[in-house]
């Protein structure tokens, strides 16, 4: 089952990032692009991360936390926004997976 658990967290990281990614600010798509998920781990103990950065680590926290900017495509709050929106259902969507 710790297989599958680990396999079911990534495939809901991949599915999170995916909505991430549409709501990103779009200017040259450097920051859309550098959206990963990052699994670490074993067994009992599996991480996963939804991570903004790579060549547009210097400004996709400034993007990101942005409030009065106005954007074309996307929005502040990129990353941030998913995650809150679907905390709550996490055990269905890996349940889903399993």
């Amino acid at each position: 089952l710790p297989v599958k658990a680990a396999a079911a967290l990534r495939a809901v990281g991949e599915t999170w990032m995916t909505e991430a990614k549409r709501r990103v600010p779009v200017d040259t798509g450097t920051l859309r692009s550098s959206g990963v998920v990052l699994q670490s781990g074993t067994g009992r103990s599996v991480e996963v991360r939804l991570v903004f950065g790579g060549p547009a680590a210097p400004y996709a926290q400034i993007v990101h936390e942005n409030l009065t900017a106005r954007h074309l495509v996307g929005q502040s709050k990129y990353l941030e926004s998913v995650v809150l929106e679907r905390k709550g259902n996490l055990a269905r969507e890996l349940a889903k997976y399993l």
